[in-house]
């Protein structure tokens, strides 16, 4: 199987989403499954998410072959994606408001937690 038989990216039918094909090994794999259905219920339906398809459409598809053939690449891959699964599985099932303010939460709460450890490490310092 190579990601390029994926299809030509002109949307649907879960065409197209070549670095998640390459990176879980199958178009059908349940990952690419929610990348896709992201794709079709959001992306498509608005002018920036149409301009990131074609730009993605027309750069990934040596990326994920490249990707495709090497292990250790793939594992990186699959772990980098972790959020953006998680935000895209959110959006699916409880909408991409609910999803963004947990980013966005998330965010907030990240910068809360560095800034009280910096504070603990200054206090340790003095």
């Amino acid at each position: 199987y190579s990601v390029c038989d994926a299809g030509t990216g002109s949307g649907g039918g879960g065409d197209g989403c070549f670095i998640a094909t390459a990176t879980f090994g199958s178009p059908l794999e349940r990952h690419v499954g929610i990348l896709i259905d992201f794709r079709d219920t959001y992306l498509v339906r608005c002018a920036p998410g149409r301009i990131f398809i074609k730009s993605y459409y027309r750069h990934s598809p040596a990326l994920a072959l490249y990707i495709e053939r090497h292990e250790i690449l793939k594992s990186l891959v699959a772990f980098s994606l972790i959020p953006l699964l998680a935000f895209c599985s959110c959006a699916l099932r409880f909408g991409i408001i609910v999803a963004v303010t947990a980013v966005a939460f998330s965010l907030i709460l990240f910068v809360a937690l560095l800034a009280a450890f910096g504070r603990k490490l200054g206090r340790q310092h003095s």
